[in-house]
């Protein structure tokens, strides 16, 4: 079961940090940064069929460890990057606290991430769980829940 979606909030802070961070004098011209929040640290360097990828947690809302998204560049030559789609956001119940820290690789000829799904509880426990995602043909990404998780109550 998805969480709703905080997408309309993230692409207006994009939207409204481009012009601000494009303008601020002190804002990175080589090294990678997001216009909007807070970047946290990178994860899932690698190259897959031609192209280099760098994920990073990146909560686009604020400058704080509240929602922890992936966000995704990619390069053909390490000097020249774009922006991909998100990668991850926290919409599961199994990472509904933010997506941690984690790996990509290439498995059986996809781009896969290997993340931490974080869960926070009302009691102030929590619990985190290994995660799957394999890139799909437009370049957004499918979780794969395990059936443990999708299976467990006690997350809900």
């Amino acid at each position: 079961m998805s969480l709703p979606s905080r997408l309309p909030a993230i692409l207006q802070a994009v939207m409204q940090g481009q012009p601000q961070a494009l303008a601020d004098s002190h804002y990175p011209q080589w090294h990678l940064a997001p216009v909007s929040g807070l970047l946290n640290d990178p994860n899932g360097f690698c190259q897959v069929a031609g192209r280099y990828h760098l994920f990073y947690q990146w909560n686009p809302l604020a400058c704080d460890h509240t929602y922890k998204c992936w966000g995704h560049w990619s390069s053909a030559d390490l000097l020249h990057w774009r922006h991909e789609p998100i990668a991850l956001m926290p919409d599961e119940e199994y990472d509904r606290n933010g997506c941690y820290s984690g790996s990509a690789v290439e498995f059986e000829g996809a781009l896969t991430l290997c993340y931490t799904g974080n869960v926070k509880f009302p009691d102030g426990g929590r619990t985190a769980w290994q995660c799957l995602a394999t890139e799909n043909a437009d370049g957004t990404f499918r979780k794969r829940a395990s059936a443990e998780k999708a299976d467990r109550k006690s997350v809900v």
